[in-house]
C-alpha cells in the first residue's frame, strides 16, 4: 500500500483491506464495525490512464458506437435489466468486455430516446425493483444494419492485421 500526496490509499489489484481503509475519514470506527457486522464488503477498482491500460494489454475499450449494438444484441433473445445486460456481455466475451454502470445506463437511455428499446419497471430475480429493457422493431432493424457494417469493418481490419509481415 502507498499513500498519495493528497492522502487516501492506493492498493495493488487483488489486495483486500479492512472496510475503514475504503470509507475514509468521514466514518467512525463504530460505523465500520456496524458495517462489518452486516457483512457488507467493498470493492476497490484502480483506474489507470488510457496509456497505461494500452501498455498492459489487459483492458479493451469498445469503439464508439459499438456499445449500443452490443446492448441491442444482448436484448435480442429476452428482456433484461441493466445488471443482467452487463453480466451477459461479460459471459459472452469471456470477461474481455466489461460495461461499467457509468457507460451502460447512459447508453440505455440513448437507445430508449432513439426508440431502439422500451423500458418498464419490474421485479428482478432477487425481488428488487429494476428497470427491464426490451428491443423494439426499430431497434432490431438498427441492430441488423449496424451489425452488418461492424462485421464488414472488423473483417477488413482482420485482413490488414493478417497481411505479411507477421506481427510476431
Amino acid at each position: 500500500m502507498s499513500v498519495p500526496a493528497g492522502g487516501g490509499a492506493v492498493f495493488e489489484a487483488g489486495q483486500s483491506r479492512p472496510a475503514h481503509a475504503f470509507l475514509g475519514s468521514w466514518s467512525s470506527r463504530a460505523d465500520v464495525n456496524a458495517l462489518r457486522s452486516r457483512h457488507i464488503y467493498f470493492t476497490l477498482y484502480i483506474v489507470l490512464p488510457r496509456e497505461q491500460k494500452a501498455m498492459r494489454g489487459e483492458d479493451f475499450e469498445l469503439l464508439q458506437g459499438t456499445l449500443g449494438i452490443v446492448i441491442l444484441k444482448a436484448l435480442l433473445s429476452q428482456s433484461m435489466h441493466g445488471y443482467g445486460i452487463a453480466r451477459w456481455v461479460e459471459a459472452m466475451t469471456d470477461d474481455v468486455l466489461r460495461i461499467e454502470e457509468g457507460s451502460l445506463y447512459p447508453a440505455l437511455r440513448r437507445l430508449e430516446d432513439r426508440g431502439f428499446v422500451d423500458a418498464e419497471w419490474g421485479i428482478s430475480d432477487h425481488n428488487r425493483r429494476a428497470k427491464f429493457y426490451v428491443i423494439t422493431r426499430v431497434g432490431r432493424a438498427h441492430l441488423r444494419a449496424e451489425a452488418t457494417r461492424w462485421l464488414s469493418y472488423s473483417s477488413a481490419v482482420t485482413r490488414v492485421l493478417r497481411v505479411a509481415p507477421a506481427l510476431t
